[in-house]
């Protein structure tokens, strides 16, 4: 629904910033991006929920419920309060993140949320753990005692209390 001009500049600037990444590098390959004001590309966008019982949307789906309770139950009251920023690390195409979460000084004790996702084509091991508990993963294996083995697209996420 942008106006003509600002509609250009949206398209453009889509296929700009995806030309950071490898697979997108070529002019060619970042032309055949979908673009974000084509009636098409929201068609092609709008969830088909006829499907939502068939595999593999049905699990799919049972997934995304899976974490958005998750967040429910054990993110949602740690949000309230002094939002602090978070601090990240690239490893090559292993990512982690940390943030300081928790209520109201004094009312609860903070806790900090670590993510450790791996993008990566290949499988790589001997990854140190964030500290914490574990509250969700994907894509993770054990490799020895104080080590992990992060498949491609792994993605583990612990809490811990913060001092």
């Amino acid at each position: 629904d942008f106006g003509t001009e600002l509609a250009e500049a949206v398209s453009r600037g889509r296929r700009e910033e995806f030309g950071r990444f490898a697979a997108f590098a070529d002019q060619t390959a970042r032309a055949r991006i979908p673009d974000p004001n084509a009636l098409s590309t929201f068609l092609a966008s709008r969830l088909r929920w006829e499907e939502r019982d068939t595999p593999p949307h049905n699990a799919w789906l049972a997934e995304v419920r899976r974490l958005l309770a998750l967040r429910r139950r054990i993110l949602a009251p740690l949000l309230s309060g002094e939002p602090s920023a978070g601090r990240f690390q690239c490893d090559g195409e292993t990512l982690r993140v940390e943030w300081m979460l928790g209520n109201e000084a004094g009312r609860r004790p903070r806790k900090r949320l670590h993510l450790l996702a791996h993008f990566g084509a290949r499988s790589i091991a001997g990854v140190a753990p964030p500290p914490g508990d574990a509250v969700h993963s994907v894509g993770i294996e054990a490799d020895g005692a104080a080590s992990l083995r992060l498949l491609r697209g792994a993605v583990y996420l612990t809490l811990e209390e913060a001092a």
